[in-house]
């Protein structure tokens, strides 16, 4: 009776590890299958840029960070530009800092808002239409006809810009440093510069660009070619 009473107890302490045990190892696989889902969430976000910051006016971009110079406000999306002196900053970061594959269009360190040309940069993509992506549909006419014109939101001033060339070019044969000029020795060579940026664009366009005026230059990747470059100029439309 004894004898039988104690196997009892010990099978019933067993039975209790047991369940115990798959309790708690089915606890940790529920807990590492929660942060693996964190893991590859937070990774679409990146990727993906689900949190885009692409609606907004200068005042509400500001706000989320003070490296906001101004606003680029296309037909169909609002892009925040920023600046901080550091060109790799930004090309792997979003509004607010975090890691982002897209990153955030910024304002070249080189030439900076004060020259002639203002460089900005900002990523294409194969996989989405974010950031100037959408740059590569200006290669085509009709569509340039329709969306040339676009505004720059800065802190007190308001710009509406236009559209006068759109260029192509090949890092493996093009010299990107012909199109960082901020600034040029005389009218002469500034309009040179304009002659030849618009004897090579990709669209035809009637907007003339005088000696004394100033234009910006965005700049992003073309993914049909290797190290291939839009480049889109563009100068207030007086």
């Amino acid at each position: 009776m004894k004898k039988s009473l104690f196997i009892s107890v010990i099978i019933f302490i067993i039975t209790v590890i047991l369940a115990l045990s798959f309790e708690m190892n089915s606890n940790d696989t529920y807990i590492q299958s929660i942060y693996e889902n964190e893991i590859v969430i937070e990774e679409t976000k990146a990727e993906t840029g689900e949190e885009s910051y692409e609606k907004g006016n200068y005042e509400e971009f500001k706000r989320i960070n003070q490296d906001v110079l101004f606003v680029l406000h296309f037909y169909d999306r609002d892009l925040p530009v920023v600046f901080n002196g550091d060109n790799e900053f930004y090309v792997r970061k979003n509004l607010i800092k975090e890691y982002s594959s897209m990153g955030t269009p910024f304002v070249d360190q080189y030439t900076g808002f004060q020259g002639r040309n203002t460089l900005i940069h900002a990523h294409s993509s194969q996989n989405n239409e974010r950031m100037f992506t959408f740059f590569k549909y200006f290669c085509d006419q009709e569509y340039a006809d329709k969306h040339s014109f676009f505004t720059i939101e800065g802190k007190d001033q308001t710009w509406e810009m236009v559209i006068f060339s759109v260029i192509k070019i090949d890092l493996d044969q093009d010299d990107y440093r012909d199109w960082m000029k901020k600034d040029w020795r005389n009218e002469d060579e500034f309009m040179n510069f304009i002659a030849e940026i618009k004897r090579r664009s990709l669209i035809e366009t009637s907007v003339e660009v005088e000696p004394k005026e100033r234009f910006i230059t965005m700049v992003t990747c073309d993914m049909s070619i290797e190290n291939g470059r839009f480049l889109i100029f563009a100068k207030e439309n007086i």
